[in-house]
């Protein structure tokens, strides 16, 4: 049962936002009465952080576990292989879960406290995870000294998060048919080859 009440407000909180939702509302849809909602969550507030810490917290840890933070790395090609392997299971939490990324870009927007603290940590620790990472490889010398692991996390983050509406723009206004996988996975693959060209020792570029 609290699956299920959890997946229904997983949509209702992404179509009609924490303020336009209420209790009555997702027993209906859940097909339960209200109390029983009450009684798994207490409060609409405890149901909307547990959806964002079922659908965000815990796909982020499935995200970071593609770095394989506890193992030593061996050279250029195994760092592209698990960044390349990270970077795919980003994309697709992102293609997997439009509901949670719209909760939080929408509830952010209008100031909600809860979800804006679960984004900061959601972001905050993609940037410490991924920025380890990042300066393990400097240390082995696989990376250019001259930035910081988490500077590069920073980067490498920005160049494949883009902005849904943007996207949007792209292919509705037919400059760029983004509903073709095979352009996306291309442009994907040539930002990912454009960030190592910026970041390798000079003598590996």
């Amino acid at each position: 049962m609290q699956e299920k009440i959890l997946e229904i407000s997983l949509k209702l909180f992404s179509r009609q936002g924490y303020q336009g939702t209420t209790i009555r509302d997702i027993a209906t849809a859940a097909h339960v009465t209200p109390s029983n909602v009450m009684y798994h969550y207490k409060t609409k507030e405890n149901l909307y952080k547990s959806v964002l810490e079922r659908y965000a917290g815990g796909s982020m840890d499935m995200v970071l576990s593609m770095l394989e933070m506890d193992k030593p790395l061996q050279g250029l090609e195994e760092l592209k292989t698990r960044l390349y392997l990270f970077l795919q299971a980003l994309i697709r939490f992102r293609n997997e879960n439009p509901d949670i990324e719209n909760i939080l870009e929408t509830e952010i927007l209008q100031g909600l406290p809860y979800a804006k603290e679960e984004f900061k940590n959601l972001i905050s620790q993609l940037i410490e995870k991924l920025g380890a990472f990042l300066q393990q490889a400097i240390r082995s010398g696989i990376l250019s000294s001259r930035y910081r692991g988490k500077d590069l996390a920073v980067h490498f983050l920005s160049l494949f998060t883009e902005p849904r509406r943007m996207r949007v723009f792209l292919h509705e206004f037919g400059l760029m048919d983004l509903s073709n996988e095979k352009i996306l996975t291309k442009l994907h693959e040539s930002a990912f080859e454009l960030f190592f060209q910026g970041v390798l020792p000079g003598e590996r570029k």
